[in-house]
């Protein structure tokens, strides 16, 4: 059988990824914050965790309202992470192991202190003027009061136009005020946006993720001489009407131009040499082929994005009560994204865990899982699930360890992302006035249990390299300074034993799993290019099951195969917590097969809480 384009093999497309979080990643100089020395202390573990690519979030300068996504300077390296020195010290390092290097591109916006605004702002005369989005207030003729010129809300609440003085207009923020969108209308601001990204390129950066990339193009209409045209901004559906500000994500999600910016970065910064993913949030599969056809046409975008269909069946922050996982529409979502994408010539990831998620193991499996019964096993389960996938595999630090939530215990105090604390903060605020009483003891327990399920911080807290006190080997012994957020306790010896340097020596270990199940990867084409196929799970379901067996499996059992030329692989995978009954026969594997990988047993048709097999075959 001839290969599809898509699987034509390319190294981006075979690589692990190891995302760092800089700031809690190594501290080594005991200031509390990690830094770009303390990564290169640490590449020899990436490098035999398996890993063959580092993506490092923003260490550019930044005030850090946004933790590091608000850029003050493109061409600087925020001094808490160390010096330009320090980063081509680490670009070379990482080469020397064999390590290549990605950056975050963090194009939609820039800091409000970057000197890009400074100077927009300053002046209409400007030749900055236009590498942002301003526009006039709408005045009302009867009181002379002014507004936003339209009513979209930012993702951070409140209204996405903030009003400068000095200009004498609003300009626009999909996120902070503080954090204002570049506008990609502007000619000479994309050129500069392509100068900065080939200057990295000439320093030894090897690609990009990019932030937010598919909010770059916003439906903007205006005349020659600036004036507004129908069709510049229009309001957003009011789909809340006790809000003063609307959901605009449909406007300006996969804006107007935004193939036709991307093909111009491509061609005039980034290439085929470049690695390049892009945060695509709200992605159809259909939309991530339009911006990922790489095989199958010249004019290039992007090699692969991030697509969170997969997370955000587990929603958001909310004080909401837990509801168990999913697993029907899991599968779904995975068949379909796994199955259609290569067959269209086009690329994706995979990945359960980044900064902006809670950890994956209770995302994925709910709050039990990550329960002292059965942590190491779900860890090792959603290892085996990502490491059998196609697409780029993207590992965020801590996932090989199993890490898993900040504790219930934390109050707001102990949380630093600025969403959580400000959905802290509304909550609140919306509650007092409720009671008429702006200073009332509001009980917040719900709030903060929706905070503790998914709020961002649990993925950022320091990681633990060590179970030694009272920083876990993530600052130097001698270090008096606290690290910048508390550690998970659950480092410790006695708490949890989650830390590097124990699991390294266990060979029973998450880390140690992760190690065999990417070297099972790299060894085997098919878990990389193969095709996907996800198999109904009466099809490996016993012909005498029961009903009630039969809705615990559906409840729980994943099973599909990996097909490359004569090679097959089969991934089993029981995401419950009772034990499940299956007929391996029925596809194709005798009883007494052992698996090539398995989290438990590797072996028979039971299968266990939380387990999972790998097998290959012959096709």
């Amino acid at each position: 059988m001839a290969l599809l384009p898509a699987q034509k093999p390319e190294w981006w497309k075979s690589a692990v990824v190891y995302q760092i979080y800089p700031s809690s990643f190594a501290d080594s100089n005991g200031d509390g914050i990690g830094d770009l020395r303390g990564i290169i202390e640490k590449l020899p573990y990436i490098k035999s965790l398996g890993a063959d690519v580092i993506w490092l979030c923003p260490h550019w300068a930044s005030p850090g309202v946004d933790n590091g996504y608000d850029v003050s300077s493109y061409e600087a390296i925020n001094p808490q992470f160390g010096t330009m020195q320090d980063n081509e010290d680490l670009l070379r390092a990482a080469h020397e192991q064999g390590l290549k290097v990605m950056f975050d591109l963090v194009v939609n916006h820039t800091s409000d202190q970057h000197e890009w605004f400074q100077a927009s702002r300053s002046s209409r005369d400007d030749d900055r003027s236009d590498w942002f989005i301003w526009r006039d207030a709408i005045v009302d003729p009867k009181d002379g009061s002014r507004r936003e010129p339209n009513n979209w809300a930012s993702v951070w609440g409140g209204s996405a136009w903030t009003w400068d003085e000095k200009r004498g207009q609003y300009f626009f923020h999909i996120f902070s005020p503080q954090q204002p969108d570049l506008n990609w209308e502007s000619g000479t601001l994309r050129n500069e946006v392509y100068e900065m990204a080939k200057r990295w390129k000439a320093r030894g950066v090897d690609g990009w993720r990019l932030d937010a990339i598919n909010f770059i193009s916003k439906p903007q209409r205006l005349d020659a001489s600036g004036r507004r045209l129908q069709g510049d901004f229009p309001d957003a559906p009011i789909v809340d009407s006790e809000a003063k500000y609307q959901d605009a994500t449909k406007l300006y999600v996969h804006g107007p131009k935004v193939h036709q910016c991307l093909k111009e970065l491509y061609k005039e910064a980034l290439g085929p040499d470049t690695m390049t993913v892009g945060e695509a949030w709200g992605t159809t599969p259909e939309q991530s082929i339009a911006y990922t056809a790489w095989e199958t046409r010249e004019d290039r975008e992007l090699q692969m994005v991030f697509s969170t269909e997969h997370v955000d069946l587990y929603g958001g922050l909310s004080p909401a009560p837990h509801t168990a996982p999913d697993h029907s529409k899991m599968r779904q979502t995975i068949a379909t994204w796994q199955s259609s994408l290569i067959s269209h010539g086009s690329w994706l990831s995979t990945f359960v865990s980044n900064h902006d998620l809670p950890r994956a193991i209770p995302n994925f499996l709910g709050p039990q899982a990550e329960g002292p019964e059965w942590r190491v096993k779900a860890a090792k389960l959603l290892a085996l699930f990502q490491a059998s996938q196609s697409g780029t595999l993207f590992v965020y630090q801590g996932e090989e360890l199993g890490m898993t939530n900040v504790p219930h215990e934390w109050d707001i105090d102990q949380y630093r992302d600025l969403l959580s604390l400000d959905f802290y903060k509304n909550e609140l605020a919306a509650r007092r006035a409720k009671l008429g009483d702006p200073s009332a003891k509001v009980d917040m327990s719900d709030v903060m249990g929706g905070i503790r399920r998914k709020a961002r911080d649990n993925s950022r807290t320091p990681f633990p390299w060590n179970g030694s006190l009272p920083t876990g080997g993530f600052s130097p012994a001698n270090s008096q300074t606290r690290p910048w957020m508390p550690l998970n306790p659950d480092f410790a010896e006695g708490q949890g034993n989650i830390n590097a340097a124990s699991q390294s020596s266990d060979p029973n270990s998450v880390l140690n799993f992760w190690k065999r199940a990417l070297a099972l990867r790299k060894a085997n084409p098919v878990l990389v290019y193969g095709t996907f196929k996800m198999h109904e799970v009466e099809q490996i379901l016993p012909k005498d099951a029961s009903e009630e067996d039969k809705s615990r499996a559906h409840k729980s059992v994943y099973a599909y195969e990996r097909v490359l030329g004569d090679k097959k692989a089969l991934y089993l995978g029981n995401w419950g917590f009772e034990e499940v009954r299956l007929d391996l026969t029925r596809v194709e594997v005798d009883e007494s097969k052992e698996a090539a990988l398995a989290t438990q047993n590797a072996s028979g048709h039971l299968l266990g809480p939380l387990e999972a097999r790998l097998y290959l075959l012959e096709a």
